[in-house]
């Protein structure tokens, strides 16, 4: 019987929590021993009590005395977790039947001895559960063919789909200092110290309402344009991350025997630093339609003339 823990981080989640839980507990788990880590982020008083009123028998509990935030909490019921294979989930999605046991198969076929991760479509629903989009992937038109080296600065990966193996997991923690998200980092661990693999599927109804921490939809062209200095301000945040995140990686791979990566990261560093758009372009770190690229191109040379 193989074991698999669940993560799940929640805060403030009675409006779809229930639901989220039921469909885990109806999943297809023979010959699977499931095991729920729930990690409370200092919810109310009323949210922990209805929290604790739906325990599973076979949970971690874990109550944060204070809001860490979703990575953080990620990261201690990672700290927890003791099985041979992991998932993330969040609070208030809707798991399809067959997720735990087809991830659970098609990562046995990928891993061999190497670290792995398996990820999955989604179907956009709305608050009710409303279909919006059948496909998340094709919503965003996903290219799963080029992830390497692109996932640095692009990421595919939707946390609440992944299962990831222990090594995986022991590559990946603990969490650098900054991250862009949790699933991120995890991600661009598999794909530079270990293996990546998509399952073409959508196993999860992705709950889409106002109280999302990250959702779907995303900010129209027009919005961009009426709101360029906030724009242009988060994307340089965001090429400050991902910088600290690639520097973090480096070293990581330096400790997993993997010394060409590492340089190549390095390299990847120094160029975001110098806001080198060439290399960057060449080398498919920024990845994506061509007026994707130019204008990503376009500010980090802006960035450069500006520091």
């Amino acid at each position: 019987m193989t074991a698999i823990d669940i993560i799940i981080p929640f805060f403030n989640g009675s409006k779809f929590f229930q639901e989220q839980l039921e469909s885990i507990l109806k999943n297809d788990v023979e010959n699977i021993s499931l095991r729920l880590i729930i990690i409370n982020d200092a919810s109310s008083s009323e949210e922990t009590i209805f929290l604790k009123k739906l325990l599973p028998p076979n949970c971690i509990y874990i109550e944060n005395d204070k809001n860490l935030g979703v990575i953080k909490s990620v990261e201690k019921g990672l700290k927890t977790s003791t099985a041979p294979y992991i998932m993330l989930c969040d609070q208030d999605d809707v798991w399809l039947p067959n997720k735990i046991k087809d991830s659970l198969k098609r990562i046995v076929e990928i891993e061999g001895s190497a670290p792995a991760l398996v990820y999955t479509d989604l179907v956009i629903v709305d608050s009710n559960l409303k279909t919006l989009h059948p496909s998340m992937h094709n919503f965003y038109q996903h290219n799963h063919q080029a992830v390497y080296p692109s996932i640095l600065f692009h990421n595919i990966v939707t946390g609440c789909t992944i299962i990831i193996n222990r090594k995986l997991l022991e590559v990946s923690l603990p969490f650098p200092d900054k991250v862009t998200m949790h699933d991120h980092w995890i991600a661009i661990c598999a794909v530079f110290a270990g293996k990546i693999a998509l399952l073409d599927a959508a196993t999860i109804l992705y709950r889409q309402h106002g109280g999302n921490q990250i959702g779907a939809p995303s900010k129209s062209t027009f919005y961009k344009f009426t709101h360029f200095r906030e724009f242009v301000s988060k994307f340089y945040w965001h090429t400050e991350i991902k910088t600290a995140m690639s520097s973090a990686l480096a070293l990581r791979l330096q400790e997993q025997n993997l010394p060409n990566e590492a340089v190549f990261i390095q390299r990847v560093v120094e160029a975001l630093a110098r806001r080198n758009f060439f290399f960057l372009v060449k080398n498919r770190i920024i990845r994506g339609r061509f007026i994707r690229i130019i204008g990503q191109s376009a500010l980090l040379l802006f960035k450069r003339r500006g520091a």
